[in-house]
């Protein structure tokens, strides 16, 4: 089974990038951060970089689980949908569009979740 994923940064909390893995969204975000190591160039793995030059950790959310292979792409799209700003934003879609209410809901999601981090090092 399959997962849909999105990744953000420590420094802005929101989904940059939605992507889909037959695996784990872990072992995704463990490529991803090895490619950005071996300095392969695309928007991803740039973005990678440059959160890490603002001392940010760049980390996954799983959006959704336990997926059939058959079903990634389509669910993939619709995550996409969601959120506006993506890195991985594909033709035909609308590179203007904003983020919905789920996907802000998402944001918030996540931001709560970094604020009890932060919290907890105080």
């Amino acid at each position: 089974m399959g997962e849909i994923y999105g990744l953000y940064s420590t420094r802005k909390g929101h989904i940059q990038y939605v992507g889909q893995t037959e695996y784990s969204a872990q072992k995704r975000l463990d490529l991803t951060v090895t490619k950005a190591l071996d300095k392969e160039p695309g928007a991803l793995f740039e973005w990678v970089r440059e959160e890490w030059r603002n001392d940010s950790e760049v980390r996954y959310h799983v959006l959704q689980d336990d997926i059939i292979p058959a079903d990634l792409d389509m669910y993939e799209g619709y995550w996409n949908q969601q959120f506006g700003g993506l890195l991985n934003v594909k033709p035909p879609a609308d590179l203007n569009r904003t983020t919905t209410e789920i996907g802000q809901g998402i944001h918030e999601d996540i931001r709560v979740l970094l604020k009890g981090e932060t919290q907890a090092e105080d």
